[in-house]
């Protein structure tokens, strides 16, 4: 079983802007009402730059199982060995203007 998170600071967004970090630092702070995080980084004049970032549920990849491989396989297969007719050659004419 796993014990409570250390080391992660839980802000508003507010606070994080306002977060005391010394020149030439970086922090990550958590949003405690936002699926968002912060980083807030300071360079050697204490000058801060301060970037949001959003959580997203990263997509589980799809699976092909080796039957519908197999199957899809044999589909390509068919296609290349047995093309299937096109369309007519002939190709519809089209006029253009009125009437005279």
């Amino acid at each position: 079983m796993y014990g409570p998170l250390q080391n992660l600071i839980f802000v508003t967004e507010d606070e994080a802007r306002s977060y005391f970090i010394p020149p030439n630092s970086k922090v990550l702070l958590m949003s405690k009402d936002k699926p968002e995080f912060y980083i807030k980084s300071t360079d050697s004049l204490g000058q801060y730059t301060f970037d949001t970032y959003t959580f997203q549920k990263k997509q589980q990849p799809q699976v092909v199982t080796q039957a519908d491989f197999d199957a899809f396989k044999q589909d390509i297969l068919a296609l290349l060995t047995h093309p299937t007719p096109t369309a007519s050659a002939h190709t519809p004419t089209t006029t253009t203007g009125g009437n005279k």
